[in-house]
């Protein structure tokens, strides 16, 4: 019967077992999950690149809070309510 290796594999929310035998779809799947496992340690060193950048960050300063808390100019109605910027002038023969 020759060498098999039994996957689990996530189907519809669902574990599902795959046997497959030494060929394309296991080398496919090696492949896959070795990429899968490179992605995961990348994302990995990225988390703690950030967590070194927020580290170094300096705190705000008191200013800075302060300004933050202050109101945003309020924009016109016409923008909040989402109506066109631009207007409709009617050409005409000027009888």
């Amino acid at each position: 019967m020759g060498l098999a290796a039994a996957a689990l594999l996530r189907v519809g929310g669902k574990t599902q077992t795959v046997n497959l035998r030494e060929g394309r779809r296991l080398q496919k799947l090696r492949r896959e999950v070795a990429a899968y496992q490179r992605f995961r340690q990348t994302c990995a060193q990225l988390i703690e690149v950030n967590e070194a950048l927020c580290a170094l960050r300096p705190e705000p300063d008191a200013d800075d809070v302060a300004r933050s808390g202050l109101k945003k100019k309020e924009r016109s109605k016409r923008f909040q309510l989402g109506q066109p910027t631009y207007s409709v002038k009617r050409v005409g023969s000027g009888k």
